[in-house]
């Protein structure tokens, strides 16, 4: 949750913690006998939950020691694994058709989840942490309580597997969709809310609301787009134009546009009417696979299987000469959050910054083995992510020496060698962290301190360190006797200070 480690498991029978520099932390977690499907940490940070074909589940901290038994039950293989809001139980999914609830000791929390008759797909939580949904591959919905009761009847509607769920941003609304081509729309009550969205030819494999929160977008091999209010009208018609397959497309900043990419070799804009804006952007040789809107809205990245990248305004002009250097396609663009640099993944193993006028900033990063699926600039565009088709994910930092102290530091703000300093060493890097830290980031440790003093009961401390955040940080919102009485209470409850 602090988003400087990632958990992995794998078909090797492990889990295992990486920094965000691609070093692996500590050993593989070792204790699975089958290959592990679903990580989660929870949202605290200190532990890690795994789902395995081993049937079981397994709850770990993060030195790699597995916390209490082996969570035992399940029939078949755990496919889904994850946290409640509040961190204090773990909900999974199993291809023995049933949820089951536990608590953070491996005792079952009520009965398993009984009634889906073929393999459950997905689970989430709803953002008040009250509710569980389920889509399963015999075609329904279910949603739950805590103690695993099923809540009204299974949200019956589609004609084939489900294959993603996911609440609304106000936890009212449930968006399913499905092998049917379909998606749907649910009250918490099961009822279908409108018709189904239908229009799609072909499957629709997963499902997200806008940035509003008051419209879905969909892209198809079917060659359309299509966009959806909230009671499964079709805004508009579909989208039409595209000789060929969509690849990618993306909502604007400002949610009134959309962008699409595609196998014909063009990009197209579009209004949430679904007109077109303007002709179509043509000038690549080659299947666009991937489109980004600028930060600001007004420029649009797109990459190309003719090996160029290329920088338009929104009327379709191509803003420069194409982005030359890749020797292979390009599979992944993504604009800087400052707007100021582009980034490509490409088929010849290498990612480019680019500057806005096409000149490679530094040298091509290298080190994946195959070619590069995904990129993407961390929030304050320090670090580069991507992935490749060798199974690795790395990470990439581009800035000064500064940078790189303040990013260490960020990194290790939530370790409890930090927040809890034992020894000269580890205090003294507190107070170098604290040179390099905004008043901010100072704050965000400060609060990380306070967490970690009332997960070892020391009430009193923790609220004396949320209140220094709360000084330090003026904008920050925090009860500090209710957040320090909270985790202490829940940690205690559970036998675990």
């Amino acid at each position: 949750p602090q988003g400087d480690r990632i958990a992995s498991g794998s078909n090797d029978k492990t889990l295992r913690l990486w920094d965000l520099a691609g070093n692996m932390v500590g050993a593989p977690f070792e204790g699975h006998r089958g290959w592990v499907g679903s990580v989660a940490f929870s949202p605290q940070g200190d532990r890690i939950a795994s789902g395995s074909n081993d049937k079981t589940l397994r709850l770990w901290d993060l030195a790699g020691n597995m916390v209490g038994a082996p969570f035992e039950g399940h029939r078949s293989w755990v496919r889904s694994v994850a946290f409640s809001p509040q961190g204090d139980c773990i909900v999974s999914g199993s291809n023995d058709n049933t949820l089951r609830l536990w608590d953070l000791v491996g005792n079952m929390v009520g009965t398993p989840f009984e009634g889906h008759c073929r393999s459950v797909n997905s689970v989430a939580f709803s953002p008040q942490g009250d509710r569980i949904v389920s889509g399963s591959e015999d075609n329904t919905l279910r949603l739950w309580d805590l103690v695993g009761n099923m809540v009204g009847t299974p949200f019956e509607g589609h004609s084939s597997s489900v294959n993603s769920v996911a609440f609304s941003p106000q936890g009212d609304r449930i968006v399913s969709s499905s092998n049917d081509n379909t998606l749907r729309l649910w009250d918490l009550a099961g009822n279908m809310i409108g018709v189904p969205f239908e229009g799609h030819s072909r499957a629709v494999n997963s499902v997200a609301f806008s940035p509003q929160g008051d419209r879905i977008v969909s892209g198809s091999e079917d060659n359309t787009l299509r966009l959806w209010d909230l009671v499964g009208n079709m805004v508009g018609t579909p989208f039409e134009g595209h000789g060929s397959w969509v690849n990618s497309v993306a909502f604007s900043p400002q949610g009134d546009l959309i962008v699409s990419g595609s196998e014909d070799k063009t990009l197209r804009l579009w209004d949430l009417a679904g007109n077109a804006v303007g002709l179509p952007f043509e000038g690549h040789s080659g299947w666009v696979s991937s489109v980004a809107f600028s930060p600001q809205g007004d420029r649009i990245a797109s990459g190309s299987s003719d090996k160029t990248l290329r920088l338009w305004d929104l009327a379709g002009n191509a803003v420069g000469l194409p982005f030359e250097g890749h020797s292979d396609w390009i599979r992944s663009v993504a604009f800087s959050p400052q707007g100021d640099r582009i980034v490509s993944g490409s088929f010849d193993h290498t990612l480019r910054l680019w500057d806005l006028a096409g000149n490679a900033v530094g040298l091509p990063f290298e080190g994946h083995s195959s070619w590069v699926k995904s990129v993407a600039f961390s929030l304050q565009g320090g670090c580069l992510i991507s992935c490749s088709d060798d199974h690795t994910l790395r990470l990439w930092r581009v800035g000064t020496w500064e940078d790189e102290l303040r990013y260490c530091c960020n990194t290790l703000m939530h370790h409890v060698a930090l927040t809890l300093p034992q020894t000269e060493v580890a205090a003294n890097a507190c107070e170098v962290c604290q040179q390099v830290w905004t008043r901010p980031q100072s704050a965000a440790f400060a609060v990380a301190q306070g967490s970690a003093l009332a997960r070892r009961g020391e009430v009193g401390k923790a609220i004396a360190k949320y209140n220094q955040a709360k000084a330090l940080d003026p904008e920050l919102t925090l009860d500090a006797v209710a957040r320090a009485n909270e985790l202490a209470e829940s940690y205690l409850e559970f036998g675990l200070i």
